[in-house]
């Protein structure tokens, strides 16, 4: 059997296919790292694109926001609208056009009990039918005409039996909320009908948002009427004129600062008053009188003074002076949590001094703006222009009586500054005697920081007297007597 030998010669020089090998490694790493790379550019292109898109998209989301704004709040005619803006980011934005939302006529509407329904009808530049007829068989329906000048409430109305007519389109003057309630026990079916064959309940505004060479184009659709869940029972008499369990508010005429649908305020007022008052000592022996110029009962008087203005001046509510004694901090005397997170407008409705209670009493002492707006019309809404600018109020910038109120030595003045031995310093303490110096702080109308409450800490001294006792912020004396006529700051608030 013929046997083959086969003989392998050992290299001895492997260094070449070490080489090829390491060379093959580095090509695959090589590859590995192309394709990467490739992927991340790819990725990082559309990261670009994406965020290119997100602003474009943001912009006209932004326009969206600015022209139902102009729709909601401003009341702006929607056949005029136009837009065009810029962000810092420099995405540009435009207002291209609106289109109506409309439904058909006659309109049912489903609720179940204690549901109910709103339909506002106050959309500018709008073409609403003559009247309006809603017919169910129970619950009930309220009615509000708001003035189109000064977004007022013009009159309210609260009906309880079906069908009623409504004058819409034929009242020019005044926009219309209406919110059909279904206060029985079953469900019930309401019909809205008019002579037209269709209604407007809102449009739908398609805006555009422009980034480098991107572009998004966005339709926004803004309804006006909605179903609200449970009412709670305890306001279903909101708008009877009367003061019931459950209201904030109510009466006729309707409070223009009340929510018309819930009888809860919706912002609440804060004026100065028109009338200065003599700040100074009760006599002794003597008897006070709530209505006369002297705040001889203190607190309590000042906050007798504050309601009869308001009163007088048909702003609703009740009202308290921003003030306080060596027993009583201002902002105790107003604060109420349930009302706590509501504006302080002044009586022209319009302007805003805070948005909410809280900003009236800082926590730490700064020389920032505290109010949003100066404390400076009176309860009729008149803007008070003379140099008779200060206010007694008693009370530091965080709504606390002024450290060291009750404790202030006064026997160093001479018989000439004390204006006679006839006085005791005594003017808001009910007789009860004692050294009080009691509205020796005021603050300014004109000041929007801490002044406007505490202009005292910043220097001012009220008076005559400030050049003989700069240290304390003393009040002239008038007629033989210490007093200064001040004004005072009054606060609505919610009585529990």
């Amino acid at each position: 059997m013929l046997k083959l030998k086969l003989k392998f010669k050992k290299i001895k020089n492997q260094h070449g296919i070490s080489l090829l090998l390491a060379v093959l490694i580095l090509a695959g790493m090589l590859a590995t790292a192309l394709v990467a790379s490739d992927i991340l550019i790819k990725t990082f292109n559309i990261t670009g694109k994406v965020g290119t898109s997100e602003k474009a998209y943001y912009a006209a989301e932004t326009a969206a926001e600015i022209i139902l704004n102009k729709i909601n709040h401003e009341y702006e005619d929607v056949n005029t609208l136009s837009l065009e803006g810029e962000l810092d980011s420099g995405a540009e934005y435009k207002f291209e056009n609106y289109n109506l939302e409309t439904v058909s006529l006659p309109l049912e509407i489903i609720l179940q009990p204690r549901e109910s329904y709103q339909l506002d009808l106050d959309i500018e530049g709008i073409i609403y039918p003559d009247r309006l007829t809603v017919g169910g068989s129970g619950g009930s329906m309220v009615v509000v005409s708001i003035n189109k000048t000064d977004q007022q409430i013009v009159q309210h109305d609260v009906y309880k039996t079906f069908p009623q007519t409504i004058a819409i389109g034929l009242d020019r003057d005044n926009y219309h909320k209406i919110r059909i309630i279904n206060d029985m026990g079953h469900q019930i079916t309401y019909s809205i009908q008019a002579t037209s064959s269709d209604l407007a309940v809102g449009v739908s505004v398609r805006t555009r948002g422009i980034y480098q060479s991107t572009e998004r184009l966005l339709n926004t659709k803004n309804l006006k009427w909605q179903i609200y869940g449970a009412v709670n029972p305890e306001l279903l008499d909101c708008g009877d004129g009367e003061l019931d369990h459950g209201e904030q508010c109510d009466g006729k005429p309707f409070p223009a600062n009340c929510n018309p649908f819930t009888c809860q305020w919706r912002y609440l007022y804060t004026f100065v008053t028109s009338q200065r008052y003599m700040v100074g000592y009760l006599e002794t022996g003597g008897e006070p009188d709530f209505d006369g110029d002297n705040l001889d009962r203190g607190v309590d008087d000042a906050d007798y003074k504050c309601q009869t203005l308001a009163r007088a001046a048909n702003l609703p509510g009740q009202y308290r002076a921003w003030i306080s004694d060596p027993w009583r901090n201002a902002k105790d005397e107003i604060y109420n949590p349930r009302v706590a997170e509501l504006e302080y407008r002044l009586p022209d409705h319009e302007t805003i001094v805070v948005d909410n209670f809280y900003q009236l009493v800082p926590t730490s002492d700064s020389e920032n703006d505290i109010l949003k707006h100066e404390i400076n019309q009176n309860e009729h809404g008149v803007i008070i222009n003379s140099e008779d600018i200060y206010v007694a109020t008693g009370t530091s910038y965080n709504g606390n009586k002024v450290e060291g109120y009750d404790t202030i030595n006064i026997s160093g003045f001479d018989s000439g500054i004390f204006c006679g031995s006839k006085y005791e310093w005594n003017p808001w303490s009910y007789h009860t005697g004692g050294p009080i110096p009691a509205g020796t702080t005021g603050g300014r109308i004109t000041s929007k920081d801490k002044n406007w409450v505490d202009c005292t800490a910043a220097g001012d001294a009220i008076g005559w007297c400030e050049n003989k006792y700069p240290n304390y912020h003393c009040f002239p004396c008038v007629n033989d007597d210490w007093k200064e006529q001040l004004h005072l700051y009054c606060f609505q608030y919610l009585e529990d």
